[in-house]
């Protein structure tokens, strides 16, 4: 049978969902390729042993061809109830049908799951949603277990909205064990997600356990692996902070850790990086420091820039400023600084692509786009509008770099101040040109029934880009 999802656009391209358009008739075609069974023709006198054998084996693959028939013909009837069911009406079908020890497949349960999510975060009733899950697991374990990615991030993001600690913790220690299996962008997603809420605890959590695999690159899926390792060093960071432990690599407790984390760890660079979170590395920074390209006196590909060593010192001090004057825990301060590290680079080497109308229209773009460095660390409407959307076209996989990178730039805004590359009139200037991307994506995200906390959080912008006495 075609595995298409009955409520996507139908494969044939006649823009109709799956499910009225062509979903009968490969029902259909799939019945009548199961009932053509092709049994042995014997007479009776050559009828031996062997084909006695044949003839068996058939006899049960009939009885199984009539289960899957039933069942096929359960689903059918299921998705017809529940595709024609209120909101209400389809959790009491879905709750029914996990009474049903064999109905349900993967697919079924990803799609009425998925129907139902956003229904109850809707009317704030998640906890029906994890109960549901839960029923699933006790009566389906293995369609379960199929579908655990995406049951339980729904079940853990539902347990930060309602602050409730423990229960996330406990949460991705269950995730944790079916994620060998996954993408590693789904482990990144988890990992933004509780950054972005500080929840240190849990993060190391999901980390700690997982590294391993992903260096050994074992059953995880590569792709940002370093990214996500990282975040479990930066929790360990967190925690030995609430520790009172100093923030060295002198710290045999520390020094251990980065050794488990990484098998040949730069303690140089890593050191360098931590004595400009902890303040004590500063400098004063001025924009000639940042005039050379990001390629220059390169050797290598692997080999890192004059520049880019200074952007990763600056950006350093800028999680030391987000750490010491706004409380961001490290995790999430990094979290901040690396998006908006990817903006300004991008904004560095021109690969936030403008259309010409908006260029010609802003005089600082045009500068900008030659590579003036007057500009390039100051955000801009065309540019970050650009950015944004590059970010958030992954349906809701960086939704959290997208919260994060609008809820810091008024912080980066007060660091670039504070560090005397921009003035007062500048930094209002930009706050007024880009009020209204911090106005759009504010609208988006309280539409985002899934986390009504993300736009509680960029409520507080303006607030954030006042410069206070």
């Amino acid at each position: 049978m075609n595995n298409h999802p009955r409520n996507a656009p139908c494969y044939c391209g006649s823009g109709k969902k799956y499910k009225n358009c062509c979903l009968r008739k490969d029902q259909e075609a799939n019945n009548a390729q199961l009932i053509k069974i092709n049994l042995p023709q014997a007479g009776v006198d050559d009828f031996s042993e062997d084909h006695a054998l044949v003839v068996n084996e058939n006899d049960q693959n009939e009885a199984s061809t009539q289960v899957d028939i039933q069942k096929q013909t359960a689903l059918e009837v299921f998705w017809n109830k529940f595709d024609a069911a209120s909101d209400e009406e389809q959790i009491i079908l879905l709750d029914e049908a996990l009474n049903e020890t064999d109905f349900l497949d993967g697919d079924t349960v990803f799609e009425s799951f998925l129907a139902i999510a956003e229904y109850l975060e809707t009317i704030s009733n998640r906890d029906a949603f994890a109960q549901l899950v839960h029923k699933l697991k006790l009566t389906h374990f293995n369609v379960y277990v199929e579908n655990s990615d995406f049951l339980l991030s729904n079940c853990i993001k539902n347990a930060i909205v309602a602050q409730r600690p423990d229960e996330v913790k406990a949460l991705v220690r269950e995730w944790r064990q079916f994620a060998t299996s996954r993408s590693i962008d789904d482990l990144l997603n988890v990992a933004r997600q509780l950054a972005f809420y500080e929840q240190i605890e849990a993060i190391s959590l999901l980390v700690a356990p997982l590294h391993q695999e992903i260096l050994d690159a074992n059953n995880i899926l590569l792709g940002d692996d370093s990214d996500f390792v990282a975040f479990g060093l930066y929790a360990f960071y967190d925690q030995l902070v609430a520790q009172g432990q100093p923030l060295t690599i002198e710290n045999p407790t520390l020094l251990a850790q980065i050794n488990t984390f990484y098998p040949s760890p730069n303690l140089q660079n890593i050191e360098s990086e931590l004595r400009w979170i902890t303040g004590d590395l500063t400098n004063e920074w001025t924009l000639a420091d940042f005039k050379t390209d990001i390629a220059s006196n390169r050797t290598n590909h692997d080999e890192i820039s004059p520049f880019e060593m200074k952007i990763r010192d600056f950006f350093s001090s800028f999680v030391h400023f987000l750490c010491t004057t706004h409380h961001f825990s490290i995790s999430k301060a990094i979290l901040a600084a690396d998006v908006i590290r990817t903006y300004v680079l991008q904004q560095k080497s021109g690969d936030i692509k403008l259309k010409s109308s908006q260029t010609s229209k802003n005089k600082k773009l045009k500068k900008l786009k030659d590579g003036t460095p007057a500009y390039f660390f100051i955000p801009n409407y065309a540019t970050m509008d650009m950015f944004l959307g590059e970010l958030a076209v992954f349906f809701n996989l960086q939704y959290y770099l997208v919260a994060q990178f609008v809820e810091a730039i008024p912080f980066w805004l007060k660091f670039l101040l504070q560090q005397k590359l921009i003035d007062f009139q500048q930094f209002n200037d930009v706050i007024v040109d880009i009020q209204k991307i911090q106005e759009e994506i504010l609208t988006f995200f309280e539409k985002y029934t899934s986390d009504p906390l993300i736009a509680k959080d960029i409520e507080k912008w303006m607030w954030n880009a006042t410069l206070k006495p």
